[in-house]
């Protein structure tokens, strides 16, 4: 029996007993257990990748006392069904019930910027930097959205924080990256250089990049899918539109090209694709079962 099952037997009996407080909260427990096992469903379905069904029963699951680990996990699958604002909305909860709610301050602001909403997308960044001033992709974020002029708080800000950071920090090398669009607004072109340079640092840094180990993940998914025929992941429906896919690992250039195209009047960028991932999970199954790169 599980612990549903037991935590509801146990209340059973206790009511029978006239424990009737004991019988509460025992089938509180089971409530408790049973909404733990519908919340890893979600999880399952998530990583199944059937976000529709994952967020028809998120939403059976929603309620006043929401969590903000909750909810986020609502805004989610929200996002990656592209009902954008909806997720804004389900954000906007998880702030007002978060202890900390700079990070999804930060995750709000980016989804106002996607719609076009930037004076609200600069709002929500502000605002989280005055709960996590340290933050230095928050600054990295903000110098997307405006531009900086010489003497601006913002500017004498980025450079008190970089003196309480970590040499070659992520947070470091985001501030830089900020830093440096701030000093090219400004004209400082040389130092602008020079953040940049720092910023590539860092990033090397925490993240470093070893060609042997793309090359091992890209030969075990080939070998992994070598069986798999191009008809079990074809798409179900046709467009009239013509699309144009750019295709390649990460940090390889793939967004540098897709803005190049959409630079063009007939061209529309279309941002990054979830097929393959789906595709994975599609032929894998169970997401408990071993990875190819395991």
């Amino acid at each position: 029996m599980d612990e549903f099952g037991r935590n509801l037997e146990s209340a059973r009996k206790q009511a029978a007993s006239g424990d009737l407080a004991g019988a509460l909260t025992s089938i509180e427990a089971a409530l408790r257990a049973a909404r733990d096992a519908q919340v890893f469903r979600v999880r399952l379905l998530q990583a199944l990748g059937r976000p529709r069904e994952a967020l028809d029963d998120i939403l059976i699951l929603d309620g006043p006392n929401s969590t903000a680990r909750f909810l986020e996990m609502r805004a989610n699958l929200e996002e990656t069904l592209g009902l954008f604002a909806e997720a804004i909305a389900t954000l906007g909860r998880a702030i007002f019930v978060a202890k900390q709610p700079g990070v999804y301050l930060g995750r709000r602001a980016v989804l106002h910027q996607t719609l076009g909403h930037f004076d609200e997308a600069l709002q929500d960044i502000d605002r989280a930097l005055t709960l996590r001033p340290l933050d230095g992709e928050l600054y990295r974020m903000r110098s997307g959205l405006t531009h900086v002029g010489r003497g601006d708080e913002i500017f004498e800000k980025m450079e008190n924080v970089r003196r309480l950071l970590k040499s070659g920090s992520l947070s470091m090398a985001h501030l830089d990256f900020a830093r440096a669009s701030a000093l090219d607004d400004i004209g400082e072109f040389g130092a602008a250089g020079e953040a940049l340079h720092a910023a590539n640092r860092a990033m090397r840094l925490n993240q470093p990049y070893d060609i042997q180990t793309r090359l091992k993940l890209t030969q075990a998914v080939r070998t992994h899918f070598a069986e798999v025929t191009p008809s079990r992941i074809m798409a179900e429906t046709g467009s009239e539109f013509a699309p144009i896919f750019v295709t390649g690992l990460a940090r390889s250039g793939t967004t540098l090209v897709e803005q190049i195209l959409a630079a063009h009047p007939d061209m529309s960028a279309g941002g990054e694709s979830a097929a393959f991932g789906d595709a994975v999970a599609a032929v894998i199954g169970d997401p408990g079962a071993p990875r190819p790169t395991d």
